[in-house]
């Protein structure tokens, strides 16, 4: 069975759980599946993959409100569908399938759902599912043509089917993450200190302020972590400066590190959101910008498991400190973690690839 997975890197998040799928489909399907990961911007203009990155990154890191003013009006009706400009690449897009012959796609990005769920619409022959990568139930992911829609909470699988989308093409999987993060939880050691993780994505988006972290450094009996990412010039400004905090740049340990802290402060990224469920940690979000990042982190603060704190880099630390005191709220936070793991099935998604490499087989035995 052929398997294209589409991705786009808009964010680290989409590119991250196309490749948890990759890992996963491979590992439970072995030699049955051939498995194609593609980068579908760059497939379609290696320039103009790289201009609409930039563009994206400039519109999220530092035009947020422009950005988001966006985001709500293409919630409107369709979504802008009918007239999207993206339709302009349906020819690269049928190109793509003509040149992989896929049974089934898999698409963890918008842009790439829209396309492949257009070519399905125009007599295209493969099985369509979209991953969605926020929690959200945002028109961009919700596409005529996709026959599988593996989804984070009960919450969007209820809205999805709100808007038409049968309960039985709803896969309640979760977001994709890496293998490690679905193996057991290690035994946390009590230490003498309380163990605080910050992280700030791939991108290293964290307080540049020295005076944050040198409050940061000054709270009693709080070690601190600090990954800068890709932010070099963050590393270098704080790396050995500061007692009682180890600063780090790109880690590929983050499980690990997770799981032995006792409060992530980070940013609400899908990604990051359920792999800090997966780890057991008690998750504070400083206010998010992006509109994607302000619903996740509404449901997970609504469920209990996050708490949203003032951006302001003081108000925030101040709201650090007092959650590191509430022993009680801590563990409470912890356990709503497990209780939201425990509703999830990320198996589901290759459940449905194993059955669907089957049949294949079937057809192919009985031709």
């Amino acid at each position: 069975m052929n398997i294209l997975i589409l991705s786009g890197k808009f964010n680290a998040g989409h590119t991250s759980a196309a490749t948890a799928i990759r890992t996963l489909t491979e590992a439970r399907l072995g030699d049955t599946a051939n498995i194609t990961l593609i980068d579908l911007p760059e497939y379609i203009s290696q320039e103009g993959a790289a201009l609409w990155y930039s563009i994206f990154d400039a519109l999220a890191n530092h035009m947020s409100p422009l950005y988001n003013a966006y985001y709500r009006m293409s919630a409107i009706g369709d979504g802008g569908k009918l007239f999207s400009p993206l339709r302009v690449f349906s020819q690269r897009m049928n190109a793509l399938l003509d040149e992989h012959h896929p049974d089934v796609v898999i698409s963890t990005h918008p842009v790439c759902s829209f396309l492949a769920a257009r070519c399905r619409r125009h007599g295209a022959n493969f099985t369509l599912i979209t991953c969605l990568t926020d929690l959200s139930t945002h028109p961009e992911w919700v596409n005529k043509g996709t026959d599988y829609y593996c989804v984070g909470s009960r919450d969007i699988a209820v809205a999805l089917e709100g808007q038409g989308v049968p309960r039985e093409r709803i896969l309640l999987t979760g977001i994709p993450l890496h293998p490690e993060f679905y193996s057991p939880l290690p035994q946390k050691e009590p230490g003498a200190k309380k163990e605080l993780l910050l992280m700030g994505g791939g991108a290293g988006l964290l307080p540049t302020k020295l005076s944050f972290y040198e409050r940061l450094a000054a709270l009693e009996g709080v070690h601190t972590t600090v990954i800068t990412g890709r932010n070099k010039k963050l590393y270098e400004r704080l790396a050995g400066k500061f007692e009682n905090i180890t600063v780090l740049g790109f880690v590929s340990d983050v499980r690990a590190r997770m799981a032995h802290a006792d409060l992530l402060v980070s940013k609400a990224g899908g990604i990051t959101l359920f792999e800090a469920l997966y780890s057991g940690i008690p998750l504070l979000v400083p206010d998010p910008a992006m509109e994607q990042e302000k619903n996740n982190a509404a449901l997970a603060s609504a469920r209990g498991a996050a708490v949203v704190a003032p951006k302001d880099p003081d108000r925030c630390l101040n709201a650090i400190a007092s959650l590191l005191k509430d022993h009680a709220r801590l563990r409470r936070m912890s356990a709503v973690a497990a209780e939201i793991r425990s509703s999830l099935r990320p198996n589901a998604l290759y459940d449905l690839l194993s059955r669907l490499a089957e049949r294949k087989g079937a057809v192919r035995h009985a031709a």
